[in-house]
C-alpha cells in the first residue's frame, strides 16, 4: 500500500514535470523568436547605418552613388548608431534564449529521471503483487494465525510437561 501511494505520488510529481517541460519548451520558443526578432532588427538598422553614412557625400544635382539617380532633395540625416543598440538587445537575447535552453536540459533531464523512477516503482509494484499471489496460494488452506498461537501454546505445554516428567525420572532413578 506504501509502494502504492509512493507511485501515485510519483505519477503525480511526473504529470508537474511533464508540464514544466512544457512550459519551458514555450519560453524557449518565445526566447528563440525574440533572438530571430533581434537579429533581423540588427541586419536592418546596419542597413540603416550605411544609408546614413553616404548621406554626407549626396550633393544635390549630382547623381546617388547607389541608384545613380539625380538627387533632389537630401535626406534628413538620422541618428546613426542604431546597429550598436540593435546588436545590444541581439546579446541580451541571445542570453535570454541560451538561458531558455538551460531551463529545457535541466527539466528534460528531470523528466527522464522521474520516468525511469516510475517505470522502475511500476516493475517493483508488479513484482511485488505477483510474489503476493504466489505467497497467497501457498498458504490457501493453512490455519489462521490465532489457531497456530492456540497449537503452539499446547506444544510449548505439552514440552514442558514432557521435560517435567524427564526430571521426575532421572530424580527417580538417582
Amino acid at each position: 500500500r506504501a509502494l502504492e501511494k509512493q507511485l501515485s505520488a510519483a505519477a503525480e510529481e511526473h504529470a508537474t514535470a511533464e508540464a514544466a517541460v512544457a512550459a519551458a519548451r514555450a519560453d524557449a520558443t518565445a526566447a528563440q523568436q525574440a533572438l530571430d526578432d533581434a537579429r533581423e532588427a540588427y541586419q536592418t538598422a546596419l542597413a540603416l547605418d550605411r544609408a546614413g553614412e553616404l548621406r554626407p557625400h549626396l550633393r544635390l544635382g549630382e547623381p546617388c552613388p547607389v541608384c545613380e539617380q539625380e538627387v533632389a532633395t537630401l535626406p534628413v540625416s538620422g541618428p546613426g548608431h542604431a546597429a550598436e543598440a540593435a546588436k545590444a538587445a541581439g546579446v541580451v537575447a541571445r542570453k535570454q534564449a541560451d538561458a531558455a535552453a538551460a531551463v529545457v536540459e535541466t527539466r528534460a533531464t528531470a523528466l527522464r529521471d522521474l520516468d525511469r523512477a516510475v517505470a522502475a516503482g511500476k516493475a517493483q509494484t508488479e513484482a511485488l503483487g505477483r510474489r503476493m499471489s504466489t505467497l497467497d496460494s501457498q498458504l490457501a488452506g493453512a490455519p489462521d494465525p490465532g489457531t497456530l498461537k492456540r497449537s503452539l501454546a499446547e506444544l510449548d505445554a505439552k514440552r514442558k510437561a514432557c521435560d517435567d516428567a524427564t526430571a521426575a525420572v532421572r530424580k527417580a532413578r538417582t
